[in-house]
């Protein structure tokens, strides 16, 4: 596909940053859709992220326009772009804006955004990085900051303990004020514990030795069919399934790879979930047919083969859907 820029004169002013269009070699249509995204989303589409870009080309863009002034709002949407093209060369460039500088809680939430998408997409050395930060930023929190830095231990997934996140919540509660006190409890009741039951589920899916049986059990947590931890799982699953595709163990997909044939074998694996979900009379008629839309999508997401009436059906159903394995 041929890629065009924009006139090097060309600027673009959003939310107060003068903007440079000709730092990606993104068509202009895409590049004007990624900077909305970022910069200015509208209110009601946060989570709708540009679907089709070039990863390479992605990482370029956010590289150029991301430095250690970007505010929340923007860091927060970057995350989102990061993510679903698991972008490890903007997951190192953020490494760099995590230096010790904080000043308050403004600060803090900003450095928690930054270690958490470092944790989710960086290589091994920055998801290390992350986790050093993490013990930095732990004995900075407030109360409301703990919990938030929850999330950064969610990010690293298995190989970071929840420990010192708990024995900092008790040693906390035991001088809080009772609004933090309601927080910690929270904290240490509900949220520490599923994050590590959470933790303990993707520990027993990424030691499977056998691929299909792995891939398959990933599939079953990102349909929702293992409907342990909704609010991590199906996400973390959708990361699992795309890094599948990069190489064969777990162990070897640390960097971004496209490698069409492994692709494939996850696509025929989503083909298999079709028919099994097919099968499965313990569902309602309506979450079968929702289940093998997600399906659908992901087997195009994948670059398996699609027929031309399950093209039609993609595209007619394409502004009701949410899927993360979707290219619509």
């Amino acid at each position: 596909m041929q890629c065009h820029t924009l006139p090097a004169a060309v600027g673009l002013l959003f939310g107060g940053f003068v903007m440079s269009a000709v730092s990606s070699q993104l068509p202009p249509s895409q590049l004007a859709e990624l900077e909305e995204f970022v910069f200015r989303p509208d209110q009601f589409a946060k989570e709708n992220i540009p679907r089709g870009l070039d990863p390479a080309e992605a990482a370029r863009f956010l590289i150029a326009h991301l430095d250690h002034t970007a505010p929340l709002g923007p860091l927060r949407q970057a995350e989102k772009v990061i993510d679903f093209y698991d972008l490890n060369e903007v997951a190192a460039h953020l490494r760099g804006f995590l230096n010790k500088t904080e000043k308050d809680s403004a600060d803090r939430q900003r450095s928690v955004t930054i270690a958490r998408s470092v944790a989710r997409s960086g290589a091994p050395a920055d998801r290390a990085f992350a986790g050093v930060y993490f013990h930095y930023l732990l004995e900075k929190a407030s109360a409301n900051e703990l919990a938030e830095l929850a999330s950064v231990l969610e990010a690293l997934g298995p190989e970071a303990g929840v420990q010192p996140l708990r024995d900092t919540g008790k040693r906390r509660l035991d001088t809080a004020s009772s609004a933090d006190a309601r927080t910690l409890r929270t904290l240490l009741s509900h949220t520490i514990p599923r994050l590590e039951q959470a933790n303990s589920a993707k520990a027993r899916v990424l030691a499977m030795q056998d691929r299909p049986r792995r891939i398959h059990a990933e599939i079953n947590l990102y349909l929702g069919i293992t409907p342990d931890y909704p609010e991590y799982l199906p996400a973390w699953s959708a990361r699992r399934l795309r890094r599948e595709a990069w190489a064969d163990e777990p162990a070897q997909q640390t960097v971004r790879a496209a490698n069409p044939q492994r692709a494939h074998e996850v696509a025929g694996l989503f083909r298999q979930a079709i028919a099994e979900v097919a099968r499965d009379k313990d569902e309602t008629e309506d979450i079968r047919a929702s289940m093998r839309l997600t399906c659908l999508r992901a087997v195009d997401f994948f670059g398996g083969a699609l027929a031309q009436p399950e093209h039609q059906e993609l595209h007619q159903t394409k502004g009701g859907q949410y899927d993360v394995l979707s290219n619509y």
